[in-house]
């Protein structure tokens, strides 16, 4: 199915029970902070600056980082490297070096890694309607959902694990394909709408070409998929973001923008990137039939939209007022609650 990225690819080990510990604090107060944990601990090290050289007896490493996780601070955490190796292991694959944050998460939020390695993602789907005729089903988006030892895990904690883990790459992999399996499986009508995150695609050649390869391999049609670039605040780098686009596009895909409205940045992106669809952001459709400052915002973004020949989707639809009011002011397409929630089989309107 066409070569793999180890970014994308490979999930993190869990730390060992025990280990070689050496710890590189910022500042000499954050240093003073470990090292008395460390003593509290009784867990045997040396000093060097503000450098820590730590044996973890077996099965101290867990209370370790649950103490050190209160102790510290999210920034301190996040500028502490640590290297960590296993009893016997030598010191000297410098690539193992990492955040005290992602070490930290490692040991508390390892059920995404699990959930990942033992296929338990999802995707529920939400259809996307004609804004003229809302009974006729335009496409539907393909919303990721999880589940570990019997409970539901929201999209929200998976996405948050896997930025305090730095595992995005292989979470937004692990999501593009279960969207697209699931495309394969429950066959939703219309086109079907695949999020992204631009920040999790390492390379575009070989992040995804796996994606591209499995929909040749269930022989879904490229045209009826939509790639939907999401979180277009923490893009930085428009030409990269534009090559992954166009790697896409190459293979026949369609792309949309999300949360058009956000912010500066998916505004910016409209000329550089020429989506095929928009999406308008959902708390500007909040009341925008009776909110003045909402709706004047939301006419200038459809006016926009329509002289640059882009489809618009307004989504977060609530209420009968709002879907009114956004298709007699030129909204093409309508998502949200009113119509159906997300379902794993694709709901019938």
């Amino acid at each position: 199915m066409g070569g793999a990225c180890p970014r994308c690819e490979k999930l993190p080990d869990k730390p060992a029970s025990g280990g070689h510990l050496i710890i590189a604090a910022p500042l000499g107060h954050s240093g003073g902070k470990i090292s008395r944990v460390l003593r509290q601990q009784g867990i045997v090290f040396e000093q060097t600056g503000n450098s820590l050289d730590v044996n973890v007896p077996p099965d101290a490493l867990g209370e370790l980082l649950r103490e050190l996780d209160s102790e510290l601070t999210t920034a301190e955490q996040r500028d502490t490297r640590v290297l960590f190796t296993r009893d016997g292991a030598p010191l000297r694959d410098l690539s193992g070096v990492e955040s005290m944050q992602n070490f930290i998460s490692r040991e508390h939020d390892y059920w995404l890694v699990e959930l990942l390695a033992t296929d338990q993602l999802q995707s529920f789907f939400q259809p996307i309607v004609e804004a003229a005729h809302p009974d006729i089903i335009h496409g539907h988006e393909c919303l990721m959902r999880g589940t570990f030892e019997g409970q539901a895990r929201s999209p929200a904690q998976m996405l948050q694990a896997a930025r305090r883990m730095d595992t995005m790459f292989a979470l937004d992999l692990a999501a593009r394909r279960s969207a697209i399996r699931g495309i394969a499986e429950r066959r939703p009508a219309g086109r079907a709408f695949i999020n992204f995150t631009p920040t999790a695609i390492y390379d575009p050649e070989n992040c995804l070409r796996s994606t591209v390869a499995l929909v040749q391999e269930l022989g879904l049609s490229p045209g009826d998929i939509v790639f939907e670039v999401i979180e277009t605040e923490e893009v930085t780098d428009k030409a990269r973001l534009r090559h992954i686009l166009d790697y896409y596009r190459e293979g026949g895909f369609l792309v949309a923008l999300d949360d058009l409205g956000a912010g500066y940045a998916s505004l910016s992106l409209l000329e550089s990137l020429a989506p095929d669809y928009v999406k308008i952001d959902r708390d500007l459709v909040r009341d925008v039939h009776r909110n003045h400052y909402r709706g004047t915002l939301v006419r200038l973004l459809l006016e926009a939209s329509r002289e640059l020949g882009l489809k618009v989707i307004a989504e977060g639809i609530e209420s009968v007022e709002e879907a009114a009011w956004l298709r007699d002011h030129g909204a093409d397409l309508l998502q949200g609650y009113l119509f159906a929630h997300p379902a794993l089989d694709p709901p019938l309107l």
